[in-house]
């Protein structure tokens, strides 16, 4: 009887084992395709910067990005995605943040700058429009 029991016992905390580790490897499947749609989102943001003239003035040229800190999102299998996400941004002439509302169509569509704005270290706001 006693070995049953242990043979219970012992399928019951395989059984947590595998059961943990398909959550662990569930979890870090979504942590990347986060990153993933992180990365095409700001990309989306850089975009929309580099064909704003007054940025580019204000800031000077290269533009360059640091990481994205993503401020609400709603990302859809199937139909349209919002993504809300902050962007410093930095070039020879100064720097400053983007705050930027993005959505897309369908999960395989890419990401669209809605609106947002350009906060430089020094001088006013400046709006920042979708393509």
């Amino acid at each position: 009887m006693k070995t049953v029991i242990f043979i219970v016992a012992g399928l019951l905390v395989l059984a947590g084992v595998i059961a943990g580790a398909v959550a662990f490897l569930g979890a870090d499947a979504a942590t990347t395709l986060q990153r993933t749609e992180v990365k095409a989102a700001s990309a989306a943001v850089m975009q929309a910067v580099s064909y704003n003239q007054e940025i580019v003035e204000r800031v000077g040229s290269p533009v360059a990005m640091g990481e994205a800190s993503v401020q609400r999102e709603d990302l859809s299998s199937f139909g349209p995605s919002t993504m809300s996400l902050n962007l410093a941004i930095s070039g020879p002439q100064g720097g400053g943040r983007v705050s930027a509302n993005l959505t897309r169509a369908e999960k395989n569509q890419p990401w669209r700058v809605t609106n947002g704005s350009f906060f430089p270290t020094a001088g006013p706001p400046i709006f920042l429009r979708g393509r």
